[in-house]
């Protein structure tokens, strides 16, 4: 609290200056994101065989998420749960896409992240130790997200309110493929943050995939923050821990501060 008092008063508001273009494209790529997230939704409802109108998904999508800033995980569940119902979808295959979105989401933040760990370690690190923690990992998660166990997972979660044995019937295929286009989310919308950061402040090129990486992190570890709604605190805590190595600390704590209420304002429009 102390550092973000100090750091704030140092910050040079009268030399700041917004660039529309950034501001905008930043716009653009979020109700973009925004809608790539119910059709990643919609094609998990697919798997399951429903087929929902797109537009009835994003609508449901964009309702449920309003409930990230109420504490506790289950709010925007339920959400879901609730909307869903009413347009004919079954409450176990809604919570069951809904388990998978999230452990899809998880997992591209996670893939993504991997890329920002040089930014909290010495540069001894950087070499190979790196790169050989970061394939270890990633080969962890990606025999985790076999069908076979996250269905051993599921039946074990949730055998006291399922009342049939979950079955995935889709391949491991379907998995990576749903993985890779959650990476893929995560890596546009860490360019839309990185857009957002330079309308404000002016950063090379080559921060792109660190602030993106960055992002997908801090949003994890927000995430699996249970107290905390929708990471508040916890998410501007690690993301400035790790974009200070790149602008002043009085900089990074700014940049925050706005990106949040920046993501709370568009979270209202939308």
């Amino acid at each position: 609290g102390k550092v973000f008092v100090d750091s704030w008063h140092k910050i040079p508001f009268n030399e700041l200056r917004i660039n529309p273009f950034f501001l905008i494209g930043s716009f653009i790529l979020y109700i973009f994101l925004s809608a790539f997230g119910a059709w990643l939704w919609r094609y998990i409802l697919n798997l399951f065989g429903n087929k929902p109108d797109f537009l009835v998904i994003w609508r449901i999508s964009v309702y449920s998420q309003m409930a990230r800033y109420i504490p506790g995980k289950v709010w925007q569940y339920l959400g879901k749960v609730y909307w869903g119902m009413k347009i004919g979808l079954s409450k176990k295959k809604i919570l069951l896409s809904s388990m998978l979105e999230t452990i899809f989401l998880l997992s591209g933040a996670f893939i993504v992240s991997l890329f920002s760990i040089r930014l909290f370690l010495s540069k001894k690190y950087y070499t190979l130790n790196y790169l050989i923690t970061v394939s270890v990992l990633v080969c962890i998660l990606l025999v985790l997200v076999h069908p076979r166990i996250l269905e051993k997972l599921f039946n074990t979660i949730g055998k006291r309110f399922l009342s049939r044995r979950v079955i995935l019937s889709f391949s491991y295929y379907h998995m990576l493929t749903i993985i890779s286009l959650y990476a893929f989310s995560w890596i546009l919308y860490g360019f839309s943050v990185f857009c957002f950061i330079v309308a404000f402040y002016k950063i090379g090129i080559d921060q792109c995939i660190p602030v993106t990486s960055l992002q997908a992190g801090s949003w994890l570890i927000g995430f699996l923050s249970i107290i905390a709604p929708n990471g508040l605190g916890v998410k501007e805590s690690v993301f400035i821990l790790g974009f200070k190595s790149i602008v002043p600390v009085s900089y990074a704590i700014m940049c925050v501060v706005l990106l949040r209420l920046y993501h709370i304002a568009l979270d209202v429009v939308i």
